[in-house]
């Protein structure tokens, strides 16, 4: 499981480049909605 994390840790830090969030909201299934009260700077899909 640590290997898969670095793996993802890896490829959010390449997608972002320089970019450093104060903070991140995973959203899923339930919780889509809050999409419409939030301003969204940056998505990674």
């Amino acid at each position: 499981m640590y290997h898969s994390i670095n793996e993802t840790t890896e490829f959010i830090r390449r997608k972002i480049g320089d970019f450093t969030p104060e903070f991140g909201i995973i959203l899923g299934t339930g919780l889509g909605k809050l999409v419409d009260e939030i301003e969204v700077e940056y998505q990674l899909m």
